[in-house]
């Protein structure tokens, strides 16, 4: 199964290539794939800003790992899940998720797949917050594929309104603790154990 990292972001907020800050040691990015690679999933990353120096990172990884370059990224997050949707072969479902979520681990992807059956999609939700990874059924590749910037102005969430989708009511942050500021960069460094 593939999981589309999501790596093409400017980072406006940070001020510095925030998929390249340290957690714990580990590059965000870096931890993104480990993350996958615990869950036995195949990454595709998207890159678009920073291209660059994300991939010199990515290129310490020792595993496989596909990488893409979206030459629209700054038209938003949706060009970014169709230029990684791209690489998909089969109707074989697949995970789409952001790359700062550094508490996220192989088990936290595991655990949303048995519910997929019978259902279009699966989606964490946290203390009212939706999250990533999010899970969707191959079939819904195209329809992807097809959806127009302006049909997505608030991201994946958009498309999966008025689709059969899970949601899996999680207490755990892991599923929403990203890193979009240096506040939240600093809060979550300072309280994580090393």
């Amino acid at each position: 199964m593939k999981a589309i990292l999501l790596a093409a972001g400017l980072s406006s907020r940070m001020k510095a290539t925030k998929l390249l800050l340290p957690f714990q040691g580990i590059p965000l990015i870096l931890i993104a794939l480990r993350a996958c690679n615990e869950a036995g999933l195949d990454p595709i990353v998207v890159t678009g800003s920073h291209r660059q120096d994300i991939e010199k990172t990515i290129s310490k990884w020792k595993k496989p790992v596909s990488l893409v370059y979206n030459p629209d990224f700054q038209k938003g997050q949706l060009s970014s899940i169709q230029a990684g949707i791209a690489l998909l072969e089969n109707d074989e479902p697949f995970f789409i998720t952001v790359s700062d979520l550094p508490l996220l681990r192989g088990r936290h992807y595991l655990t949303l797949i048995p519910l997929l059956e019978r259902h279009e999609a699966v989606r964490p939700k946290v203390n009212g917050t939706f999250g990533h990874p999010v899970l969707l059924d191959g079939k819904l590749r195209d329809s992807i594929i097809s959806w127009k910037p302006a049909d997505m102005e608030k991201g994946l969430g958009s498309f999966l309104r008025g689709r059969d989708t899970q949601t899996f009511i999680s207490d755990d942050t892991a599923y929403i603790t990203d890193i979009d500021t240096p506040q939240a960069y600093s809060l979550l460094t300072t309280s994580s154990p090393r």
